[in-house]
């Protein structure tokens, strides 16, 4: 099985920029050259762990 590795920082940031002009998950792996599953998976620890706010990725 293989082991899941998070982004790094760069490309949390990259990714979320990416995400803000509209590109869809597998476009933004293509992009920071990783698996749409860890995009994804990035994405919505993301979003779970928005407290008392908006999540810049849903604006």
């Amino acid at each position: 099985m293989n082991k899941y590795h998070q982004l790094t920082e760069t490309e949390r940031y990259h990714s979320y920029g990416l995400k803000r002009t509209g590109l869809s998950i597998s476009a933004i792996a293509k992009e920071i050259t990783r698996h749409k599953f860890t995009i994804s998976r990035e994405f919505n620890v993301m979003l779970t762990s928005v407290v008392g706010g908006q999540c810049s990725l849903t604006n």
